[in-house]
């Protein structure tokens, strides 16, 4: 049952990183797509300079917002992944109480 909870969760954290990755992929195309296409936005030169260096600052910051977030929900499915195999490992000590010398079957 080990086995089990660790696959699924190193499953799922593989999911999530290509998640992750179409995300920052998505975040690149997309400010591509508005730096090659300023100058359709405002015809003042100085407003498409302005523009293609706000889109490229965002671009920066959402990038690191990618990478924490996806750090974030990696160590939160690590988490998850351990907390569950620790609760459904067999307790030794549940045994012994239940065939133990002091249970109430024998008596």
């Amino acid at each position: 049952m080990k086995k089990l909870v660790w696959g699924l969760t190193f499953f799922g954290i593989a999911l999530w990183s290509l998640l992750s990755w179409g995300t920052y992929l998505l975040l690149g195309g997309t400010s591509e797509f508005l730096t090659a296409n300023a100058e359709l936005v405002g015809a003042n030169p100085e407003w498409q300079y302005w523009l293609q260096a706000a889109i490229r600052v965002a671009e920066q910051f959402g990038a690191a917002a990618i990478w924490i977030v996806w750090a974030i929900g990696g160590l939160v499915a690590l988490g998850c992944g351990w907390l569950i195999a620790r609760l459904l490992k067999p307790r030794a000590d549940a045994a012994s109480v239940i065939s133990g010398p002091h249970s109430a079957a024998t008596k």
